[in-house]
């Protein structure tokens, strides 16, 4: 592909420019995670996470959502070895809050790093800027995912592998020889996402 220039990486972080405006917007607006429905399926999540994170089963496994919750597991683990007092279970009871909002802002900021790495993957391997964009605009084109970026669920760590698979498609369709190794990671990915949500064919569908 051609050679970045500073107007096509501007181009390229277009998206996740408005994705972080998007989500202060939301931030702004949404409320405390406790708030009415806000607290379906976040605080269940949170608890499920907190079970990995202490080394138990987790008990929700609805969706199923066991991938998001085990990011989070991560996240709760990270966050309380840095900055944790006493056990892990105590600290997340005495403020899910905190706990929450740690685990959001990595679902959230893993969806706005993978929106840019996803355009300049794309950029890369065609060279073509409106490609690149196009593929980062999957993800503002399911107002279900958009709207549940700020929330613990299975649907924000769905945005970011839908997206992933999305330019994966496209470097496919660009390829000259056979990609298996492509072929694998878009498997993984999908195998994710089902995991993630039980059925993610209306956001793949609204997605590609």
């Amino acid at each position: 592909g051609r050679p970045f220039s500073w107007r096509r990486l501007v181009a390229i972080a277009a998206i996740p420019a408005l994705l972080i405006a998007l989500g202060m917007g939301l931030g702004g607006t949404r409320g405390e995670l406790w708030l009415g429905q806000n607290y379906d399926p976040s605080y269940l999540y949170l608890f499920g996470a907190l079970r990995l994170a202490e080394g138990e089963a987790t008990s929700f496994v609805d969706h199923p959502g066991v991938p998001v919750q085990l990011l989070g597991a991560g996240v709760l683990r990270l966050r309380h070895l840095v900055a944790g007092e006493g056990a892990l279970r105590a600290a997340v009871l005495a403020n899910p809050e905190s706990a929450l909002r740690a685990v959001t802002t990595v679902l959230f900021g893993l969806q706005v790093l993978v929106c840019l790495f996803a355009g300049a993957a794309v950029l890369k391997r065609t060279g073509s800027l409106i490609r690149a964009v196009l593929t980062q605009s999957s993800a503002l084109l399911s107002t279900t995912l958009v709207t549940n970026l700020l929330f613990f669920k299975a649907e924000a760590l769905l945005a970011s592998l839908i997206l992933l698979a999305t330019a994966i498609v496209v470097l496919l369709a660009e390829a000259r020889a056979e990609s298996r190794g492509l072929v694998r990671m878009l498997a993984v990915l999908l195998g994710l996402a089902i995991a993630s949500k039980s059925s993610p064919e209306k956001q793949l569908a609204a997605a590609m």
